[in-house]
């Protein structure tokens, strides 16, 4: 009878190891979720707050690429957007390529700051450390014949991260949040083992 005993308990434990184990993602699998969240957001729209104005009058703003990239120490959110949903190449067309390199271990927090919620993409706030996050930005219009670049790519180091979801799924916002404070704590293990 104990040996029956011992066999099954030597079985359930091999079987809640083996969940946990295929529980826990990696950061390339967490990465390849977030580019998925991503991908939902192409072809969609927003209206930005405070940027990409035309005479005063905020422009609905397009989000044709998106993803996200891994490298050792910081992970990179690449955005292609334009204000036109089609690459019309009218004189008013323009493209805006943005790219966001930060460590994750550096969020403090993640926060829904989706202003207008009849629209389908939403945006989420990281909040950093420090000034941790490298932005580069470059805008191109086109002139009628073609592309020029309105202003050299701008370099900043900022303390917030924008990233937007598509708002259709009530869910997205708090899949997404899970992903990164999953990642997050996958790269604080990675530096510090044993801190908080």
């Amino acid at each position: 009878m104990k040996k029956l005993i011992t066999i099954c308990l030597l079985i359930a434990i091999t079987f809640t190891v083996s969940a946990q184990a295929k529980s826990a993602l990696t950061k390339n699998e967490t990465i390849q979720y977030l580019n998925k969240k991503a991908n939902e957001c192409e072809g969609h729209f927003r209206t930005p707050d405070g940027s990409a104005f035309a005479n005063g009058v905020a422009r609905k703003m397009y989000y044709k690429e998106l993803s996200f990239e891994l490298s050792d120490e910081k992970v990179s959110i690449k955005v292609m957007s334009s204000n036109n949903s089609e690459n019309d190449y009218s004189k008013s067309y323009f493209e805006r390529y943005n790219k966001q390199s930060f460590n994750p271990s550096q969020i403090i927090s993640i926060a829904n700051e989706t202003t207008n919620l009849n629209e389908p993409l939403g945006l989420i706030l990281i909040t950093l450390k420090s000034n941790s996050c490298v932005s580069e930005q470059s805008v191109k219009y086109h002139n009628g014949n073609s592309f020029s670049y309105h202003d050299p790519t701008a370099i900043s180091s900022k303390s917030e991260v924008g990233l937007v979801f598509l708002n259709a799924d009530p869910e997205n916002y708090n899949k997404i949040k899970k992903a990164l404070e999953y990642l997050r704590d996958l790269y604080k293990a990675e530096d510090d083992p044993f801190g908080e």
